[in-house]
């Protein structure tokens, strides 16, 4: 199951809650619902994804991953993972490598009050930078 909801009255941080076991479908259901959340709001929104719960991946994951890196929303910026167990971690580390964009966008970390720090670090580095897909 995966649940997903804004973290912040900001409406610039949206959390994800994953729990085991989770499907592509689900997940996928759960990436409308955020891409609808952020086309109802301005500016750039960034992701914790909570994984802890869930180190579960379902099949296909690389291609899956890869495609899902590659066709996020323009204004979808910054991807958390808090917890990830190292299978995860390489997993998806495997996958950024073919994706130049992805590699400044997809941060690990233990703890979701370091999920903060990073998204606050990744957002002064971007400044006024044009969010993907737009200009």
């Amino acid at each position: 199951m995966i649940e997903v909801k804004w973290d912040n009255p900001e409406k610039n941080i949206v959390v994800w809650k994953f729990s085991s076991p989770w499907t592509w479908e689900e997940f996928f259901a759960a990436k409308n619902e955020v891409d609808t959340m952020i086309d109802g709001v301005d500016g750039i929104v960034d992701s914790i994804f909570l994984t802890s719960e869930a180190q579960s991946i379902p099949s296909n994951a690389i291609a899956t991953f890869r495609n899902i890196l590659a066709k996020r929303h323009p204004r979808h910026d910054s991807i958390v993972l808090v917890g990830a167990k190292d299978f995860l971690t390489k997993l998806l580390n495997l996958v950024i490598q073919f994706l130049p964009d992805a590699r400044h966008q997809v941060y690990f970390v233990s703890l979701q009050t370091d999920a903060y720090h990073v998204i606050e670090q990744a957002r002064q580095q971007r400044g006024a930078v044009t969010p993907r897909g737009t200009s």
